[in-house]
């Protein structure tokens, strides 16, 4: 979102806008409270309750610190990063999924926000998240 309301709330700053642009969450600033969970338009967030792992499951030092605290996709932004797609995109069958750079001419992305019919999830959050709008 261009104007995230869950920035405004986070009393800790752990709701932040990393250097692509993508609202994130410090999960070790992360207090709890909530308050961005309930200021999502797209109840995009949801809280850990901090309940232990099962038995056997093995615990990393990242999971640890994330134990209550609110949570939302993150756009597998480590494997982007590294050259790759969120999860999500790679694992649709239907490749109904899109993941690119929108200032990006080159990107394939980008020909379909200025060649399609899109529609956002609310009017007014210019949100970057598009849904190409299917006609009945």
């Amino acid at each position: 979102c261009e104007d995230a309301e869950c920035l405004k709330v986070c009393p800790t700053g752990a709701t932040y806008r990393d250097k692509n642009g993508l609202i994130m969450i410090d999960a070790k600033r992360c207090m709890g409270c909530q308050y961005c969970v309930v200021a999502c338009p797209y109840m995009a967030r949801f809280f850990n309750e901090g309940r232990a792992p099962p038995e056997g499951v093995p615990v990393m030092v990242d999971d640890r610190d994330r134990w209550g605290t609110v949570e939302k996709c993150d756009f597998c932004i480590d494997r982007v990063e590294a050259g790759g797609q969120p999860a999500c995109v790679e694992a649709c069958p239907y490749s109904a999924r899109i993941f690119g750079d929108l200032d990006n001419p080159d990107d394939k992305i980008w020909e379909i926000i200025n060649t399609k019919q899109l529609v956002t999830l609310k009017d007014g959050n210019k949100t970057s998240v598009y849904y190409v709008k299917v006609s009945k």
